[in-house]
C-alpha cells in the first residue's frame, strides 16, 4: 500500500519541507514514487536539496540509480547536508506493546563496552538513544551516569505500585536468572514489602513491565525527541493508567509525544489544544485540531471526554 505526506520540521535552526509519495512495484514491494526535500529560507529563495521522480537529483546533481525502496534521507545520511536531517528522524521512537514487540526490550544482555566507554567520556543521553538498549541496560546506564534521573524514576514507579519497597539494578546471577551469556548482565529487580527475595523484571506482572518500559523510554529520551505510544492503557489497571499525564508534565520538557487513546482519564487530563481528532470515511481521513474545540468545550464544567463523545465528528468517526 502506498501513501504520501508533506511535513515541515526544524533541525539545527534550519527549517525544511519534505514531500513524499510511495507506492508498490509489480512485485508488491514498497517503492518511492517521488520526493522533494527543501530548505526553507526567510530572506532568499528556498533551496531544493532533493528532487526525485523518474530521475534523482541531489543538490542539482543527477545521481545514478539508487535503491527505489529507500527514502533519500536514509540513502544520503552520510552527506553533510543530510546528516542533521537524518539525526532529527533518528530521534523518533515508537513503542508497540504486542507480545512479540515486548520480548526484545525486556530481554537481558551484556553491558556493551562501546557505550559504557563513550558515557565515561561524555554523559549524554544521545549516546544511549543511538542504540536499541533493553530496559535493564537503560536503567543500568541511568543509575551509573544519570543517577538523579534513575532515582526520580524509581520514586515515581514506587508511587504507582506502593507494594514496592525498593528498586535495584543487580547481576543476573544474584536473582538466579539463567541467561546463556557470559560477562556483566544487569537485571532490574524490585523488593516487595513482606517478601524476602528480589523479583526480577521478567517475573513482574505485564502491567508493571509496561509502565516501567514507558517510564524508562521517556526518562532516557534526549531533548528534541518524538515518542509515539498507541493506546498504552490496554491491559493496565486504573492506578497504572493514571500515571502518564503527570509523568509527562514532569519529564516531557523539550520532547514531543503522540499518544492515541480512547481512555476518558487521559483525554480529560490532556490540554484540549493538543488533541488531534480523527474521522474516517472509507479511505478518506479527516483530522480536526483541538484548537477548534477549546472555545466549544473549554467553558463547560462537564468533562471534556463526555463532550467529545457526543460531538458528531467524533461519534461518527468511522464510516
Amino acid at each position: 500500500m502506498g501513501g504520501k505526506w508533506e511535513i515541515s520540521f526544524e533541525s539545527n535552526d534550519a527549517n525544511y519541507r519534505w514531500k513524499f509519495e510511495g507506492g508498490q512495484s509489480e512485485e508488491g514491494k514498497g517503492v518511492v514514487l517521488s520526493e522533494e526535500l527543501v530548505e526553507i529560507r526567510e530572506n532568499e529563495d528556498d533551496k531544493i536539496i532533493v528532487q526525485r521522480g523518474p530521475d534523482f537529483y541531489f543538490n542539482n546533481t543527477l545521481l545514478p540509480k539508487l535503491a527505489s525502496g529507500m527514502c533519500s534521507i536514509f540513502l544520503l545520511k552520510e552527506e553533510t547536508v543530510i546528516a542533521p536531517i537524518y539525526e532529527v528522524f533518528s530521534r523518533i521512537m515508537r513503542r508497540s506493546f504486542s507480545d512479540e514487540s515486548l520480548k526484545q526490550p525486556l530481554a537481558y544482555s551484556n553491558v556493551p563496552l562501546e557505550i559504557e566507554n563513550a558515557l565515561k567520556v561524555k554523559k549524554s543521553l544521545e549516546i544511549m538513544s543511538k542504540h536499541e538498549l533493553t530496559v535493564s541496560l537503560k536503567l543500568f546506564f541511568l543509575k551509573m551516569y544519570f543517577k538523579p534521573l534513575y532515582e526520580e524514576l524509581c520514586s515515581f514507579y514506587k508511587s504507582i505500585f506502593p507494594v514496592i519497597e525498593h528498586c535495584e539494578i543487580t547481576e543476573a546471577s544474584s536473582v538466579k536468572v539463567h541467561v546463556p551469556l557470559s560477562g556483566r548482565i544487569p537485571v532490574f529487580a524490585i523488593k516487595e514489602k513482606h517478601v524476602n527475595q528480589l523479583i526480577d523484571l521478567q517475573e513482574l506482572s505485564a502491567g508493571m513491565q509496561k509502565v516501567l518500559l514507558i517510564m524508562t523510554d521517556i526518562i532516557a529520551l534526549p531533548p528534541n525527541s518524538l515518542y509515539l505510544i498507541d493506546e498504552y492503557e490496554n491491559s493496565l489497571g486504573i492506578n497504572a493508567i493514571d500515571f502518564l499525564p503527570s509523568f509527562l508534565a514532569d519529564h516531557g520538557t523539550n520532547k514531543q509525544f503522540i499518544i492515541t487513546t480512547h481512555h476518558p482519564y487521559l483525554i480529560n487530563n490532556m490540554p484540549i489544544e493538543n488533541w488531534q481528532i480523527f474521522h474516517r470515511k472509507g479511505s478518506n481521513v479527516t483530522i480536526k485540531n483541538g484548537n477548534e474545540y477549546v472555545e466549544k468545550f473549554g467553558q463547560s464544567k462537564q468533562k471534556a471526554f463526555i463532550q467529545l463523545i457526543n460531538d458528531p465528528f467524533y461519534s461518527e468517526g468511522l464510516q
